[in-house]
């Protein structure tokens, strides 16, 4: 089973996100209570990563914590206009990324 990691920024959602994987019985994800903008560079590379708010560009910690053959899907742009933007990639300093759909997410909020 592989091993998922979500970062939550405010203390208060970390610890209900734990209670409620807990009582759902997930014990493949960890909640860490941190910058999701930093990514976890402890627990690199990651074949997949998945970011559920909006930066206005990509923080390059997660570009750069991405797997070779990895993909990100992650919303981009300010608070009335985003992408979903997915990238793939294909070398150590190669990416190729897609413009997908438009979407709004709450915006990422961190360093």
């Amino acid at each position: 089973m592989a091993q998922v990691y979500a970062i939550e920024l405010r203390p208060a959602l970390a610890v209900r996100a734990r209670a409620a994987l807990e009582r759902s019985g997930v014990t493949n994800v960890q909640v860490i209570q941190g910058d999701g903008s930093r990514g976890l560079a402890g627990q690199a590379p990651f074949d997949r990563i998945l970011v559920s708010a909006a930066p206005t560009r990509i923080p390059d910690a997660l570009i750069a914590q991405l797997a070779v053959g990895g993909r990100i899907a992650i919303p981009v742009g300010d608070e009335r206009s985003q992408t979903l933007v997915v990238g793939h990639k294909t070398g150590p300093d190669d990416l190729t990324w897609e413009r997908t759909v438009p979407c709004i997410f709450v915006p990422l909020v961190g360093g």
